[in-house]
């Protein structure tokens, strides 16, 4: 009796395992597994195509993310190949180092939302810098003390203020634990989650 139920507790984790295994990633037609990042870097590379372009400091993310570094802000970046491309994101990061960020920064940008044709992330505590992302009506206030991150992003076909992409506690975690894909992981997981709420 009691190696009936043995077997049965076995069989039974084995199974919940084995679930959750499947859950947790799907395999390639290649036979490779992939976890939760590698299914948000498909939506955004192929299955809803976005260019993604980043200024300012730089961000570690998995070899095949595409997105494409910016040496400025200006309205030739906000001509973007639509048919090639759904939506254009643009992140700004200034959290490990000082960016040159203008009023012309913020004209583009501004542009772009107005037009509905960019979705915007900012990474950074720089006051003056959100100041002006106020000013320009970008934003509406301030973000939360501990808030590392400004998003205003089209989802569900809405224009949509995000807070709480990156926090000062999970810069902490991501340092502690030596987790340097986190801040990545987090933007690339944000994004997708935007662009398929539209699609």
């Amino acid at each position: 009796m009691k190696n009936r139920w043995m077997i049965l507790a076995v069989v039974i984790i084995q199974i919940i395992t084995a679930i959750g295994h499947s859950s947790c990633s799907k395999e390639t037609p290649s036979g490779e597994f992939m976890d939760s990042y590698d299914e948000a870097i498909v939506i955004i590379n192929t299955t809803f195509p976005a260019d993604v372009v980043l200024y300012g400091g730089d961000i570690l993310f998995r070899s095949n993310f595409q997105y494409r570094k910016a040496d400025d802000i200006t309205n030739d970046l906000l001509n973007y190949d639509k048919r090639k491309y759904r939506r254009q994101v643009i992140i700004i990061n200034e959290l490990d180092s000082a960016i040159d960020f203008t009023e012309e920064h913020c004209k583009v940008i501004k542009d772009g939302l107005y037009k509905n044709s960019i979705d915007f992330y900012y990474f950074g505590s720089n006051q003056i810098h959100i100041q002006m992302l106020i000013d320009y009506a970008i934003i509406g206030s301030f973000p939360p003390d501990e808030d590392l991150s400004i998003c205003v992003a089209l989802t569900e076909r809405n224009q949509v203020r995000w807070n709480g992409v990156w926090t000062e506690h999970d810069a902490q975690i991501a340092a502690i634990h030596n987790r340097t894909e986190n801040l990545g992981y987090a933007l690339v997981r944000h994004i997708a989650r935007c662009i398929e709420s539209n699609n």
